[in-house]
């Protein structure tokens, strides 16, 4: 039996709370030794912590790259796939710009101030909304979050993860074990997905998901273009279309009088 999809209007309030709580929250500060070594532990050891857990983790993790670095180094721009993933009834899953963009190979530096911050902001709101007794009982919310580089064709494949669950659930009907039971589906049924940040990123994303019915929301993702719910019926933002941006930005031009800008 698939698992029923997480609604996009609460899809959106996890996003929302996150940007909310980046605002007031010491949790999502950035301090650089103790982020580096928290991305340590989110890409290149592909594990989560939580925060609750990170200090004594990051005493830790210190010793342990330290170690690492001395033998065979630490390298940020993998070519393989790396993620974040977390336990829960319902999954999310996210599609973050932690790497900066490059021509020569993979994934370019991290990106702290644009990508982290996104990764970071959606893994709090998680542990927030679980950490809720009242909020959806007896449901927790896993996460499978992946890293695009901000690089669309790169996003895409990255994105099949996403709809590996959905494939694994068409016609399993047709397959039984000898016992006459249903064979186990290894990959869980992704509920919804947050991201891109990138546009061109989106739609990439946005024709694949589509197909699964699989609901996405953009943070960050601004062009006109995804405004087009014939083609994007499962695509959605918490951000203004530039379409919209441009009319603001001309009105207040016109209402202070000014001739120029540049």
């Amino acid at each position: 039996m698939r698992p029923r999809q997480l609604p996009l209007p609460l899809l959106s309030l996890v996003l929302l709370l996150g940007l909310l709580l980046d605002i007031s929250t010491p949790s999502l500060s950035f301090h650089t030794p103790d982020l580096e070594y928290d991305l340590r532990t989110l890409l290149y050891e592909s594990r989560y912590v939580p925060r609750r857990d990170l200090p004594g983790y990051i005493s830790r993790t210190k010793r342990l790259t330290h170690k690492q670095s001395q033998t065979v180094g630490l390298n940020f721009t993998w070519p393989a796939r790396k993620l974040v993933a977390t336990q829960g009834k319902i999954l999310l899953g996210g599609l973050m710009m932690v790497h900066e963009r490059h021509n020569d190979i993979v994934c370019g530096p991290i990106m702290p101030q644009g990508g982290v911050q996104a990764l970071e902001a959606m893994l709090y709101t998680l542990d927030f909304i679980n950490d809720q007794e009242d909020f959806i009982p007896g449901v927790k919310l896993g996460a499978h979050i992946l890293d695009d580089c901000d690089k669309d064709t790169y996003g895409l494949e990255q994105a099949v993860d996403f709809i590996k669950g959905s494939i694994s659930n068409i016609d399993d009907g047709e397959y039984k074990c000898k016992d006459g039971s249903s064979p186990e589906v290894r990959n869980k049924v992704i509920s919804g997905v947050v991201g891109a940040a990138s546009s061109v990123t989106s739609i990439q994303v946005a024709n694949l998901l589509r197909l699964f019915k699989i609901p996405q929301v953009s943070f960050f993702s601004t062009s006109p273009e995804l405004s087009n719910k014939q083609r994007f019926e499962y695509f959605s933002r918490t951000i203004p279309s530039d379409h919209y941006q441009v009319k603001a930005m001309v009105e207040i031009v016109k209402k202070l009088g000014w001739s120029y800008i540049s």
